[in-house]
């Protein structure tokens, strides 16, 4: 049980613990997915492109020259833009490329839990045939896992000033490698809906201040004061965005 700073139980402070551990958990899978997908030539399905123009007949015309990685930014993009290119993908892609989009689906399936599974299939398999595939699969499983409801995206906000307060006191052998990895997973996701706080970057750099060995408190302190000049610089107008600064 997590206990709030004046010493009294918060069941508010244990569910927003327990959902900020579990979507961290969920982040180091998708990783671990990601560098699977790298090894073995399956990213290009999951390159989703923006349409030129979405009423098209043809994807030559249909879709444009950019596009976005669906395993980064899946919460930018929607259900019908995935189906709509993975249909396109199954009837003008080849044979490898449609090769490679069940491939992807295999892989996913045997390394989800019955659990998701099953969620994901009640949508999926109400799909026709020609909308299915990797992609699909892949965005209905990433919307299983990383929902961002109200009730989330204040969890993941509370990260930040969470570990402000007890630095890397919590953290396992102390590693800042961990902890690195996981605020700045929490920061892309709240990037990605626009509910990243601008207070973040020196709630993070607070946090790294709570640590015995000198020389590295000392680094964050001096960062520290540089970030806090551009925080009020940033609010004249300059200064890069918050996630670029975390």
């Amino acid at each position: 049980v997590v206990s709030s700073w004046d010493g009294e139980t918060n069941s508010g402070n244990t569910r927003y613990r327990n959902v900020q551990e579990q979507f961290v958990g969920n982040y180091n899978k998708l990783h671990n997915a990601e560098k699977h997908c790298m090894a073995y030539d399956l990213m290009d399905v999951l390159y989703i492109p923006n349409y030129r123009d979405k009423n098209a007949s043809h994807p030559s015309r249909k879709w444009g020259d950019d596009s976005s990685n669906l395993i980064k930014h899946w919460s930018k993009l929607s259900l019908e833009q995935v189906i709509d290119w993975q249909t396109d993908s199954n009837r003008y892609g080849g044979d490898v490329n449609r090769q490679t989009s069940q491939w992807l689906q295999t892989f996913l399936y045997n390394s989800s839990t019955l659990e998701l599974r099953n969620c994901v299939e009640v949508s999926y398999n109400g799909l026709d045939p020609v909308q299915k595939g990797g992609a699909v699969y892949f965005f209905l499983i990433l919307k299983e896992m990383f929902q961002m409801t109200t009730d989330v995206v204040t969890a993941l906000k509370s990260t930040f000033s969470t570990f402000r307060k007890e630095g890397l006191t919590k953290i396992r052998n102390k590693n800042v490698s961990i902890i690195s990895r996981q605020l700045e997973a929490v920061a892309v996701a709240l990037h990605e809906v626009g509910a990243l706080p601008d207070e973040a970057p020196l709630d993070i750099l607070e946090g790294f201040l709570i640590c015995s060995c000198a020389p590295f408190r000392d680094t964050f302190a001096f960062q520290n004061t540089k970030e806090r000049i551009r925080h009020i610089r940033q609010h004249y107008g300059e200064g890069g965005s918050t996630l670029e600064r975390i």
